[in-house]
């Protein structure tokens, strides 16, 4: 099985209509969209560096191999940064 993670964006969820639409378009390919909710354990205390510790936490419990990672809005910027720090760690994107 190959992985995405989808990265939401600020004030939306794991939940969120554009979530639930990547993962019922790409699951008949085989592909298992993961989209954590950011905003837990509390929106008011949400932050960059906190949604990439749980994109690589949640990353961390996947068999290796690549995983793709989609963000919207402030969950693209979270999702460019978390694939910088995985090229810094690893010198590549795998």
């Amino acid at each position: 099985m190959r992985h995405i993670h989808y990265v939401h964006g600020f004030a939306a969820s794991a939940r969120s209509t554009k979530a639930a639409r990547f993962s019922e378009r790409l699951k008949p390919a085989g592909v298992e969209v993961r989209c954590l909710d950011y905003n837990e354990p509390d929106f008011a205390t949400l932050t960059v560096s906190r949604m990439i510790a749980q994109l690589e936490a949640d990353r961390g419990t996947l068999p290796p191999g690549p995983v793709a990672l989609i963000g919207s809005s402030l969950g693209g910027f979270a999702a460019v940064h978390a694939a910088e720090r995985r090229v810094a760690e690893l010198g590549r994107i795998d």
